[in-house]
């Protein structure tokens, strides 16, 4: 059997805890972030960055979700939710009313509202 013949894949990208991916990282669909990224990703859809994940870099997606670390300027183009355990350093730019900050998350940095 060749990749060709192999079904297209359904749901998220996934980088795993153990991986790192030093570049750009793009995806049409969601992406779920355990691991280490150092550079910029972009992504249409929805980019989570899990509770291990940590990405030194840029990050500009539809949907932001951010449960891990994140050193570097963000822009969610509907909504950036920070959870709890979040770290984020870096400025980010987010519509208005599309930030969500739970209890317990660590921010530095300024928030631009989108224009």
């Amino acid at each position: 059997m060749s990749t060709t013949d192999l079904p297209p894949i359904q749901g998220p990208s996934y980088l795993e805890e153990h991986l790192t991916i030093e570049g750009t990282v793009f995806s049409q669909g969601n992406i779920y972030i355990n691991g280490h990224v150092e550079g910029a990703i972009t992504g249409a859809s929805e980019i989570v960055i899990g509770e291990k994940g940590f990405v030194h870099g840029t990050i500009q997606g539809k949907v932001v979700v951010i449960e891990g670390q994140v050193e570097g300027d963000l822009k969610a183009a509907k909504e950036l939710e920070i959870l709890h355990k979040a770290q984020l350093e870096g400025d980010f730019t987010v519509p208005r009313g599309g930030l969500i900050i739970h209890q317990g998350a660590v921010l530095k940095g300024q928030c631009r509202p989108a224009s």
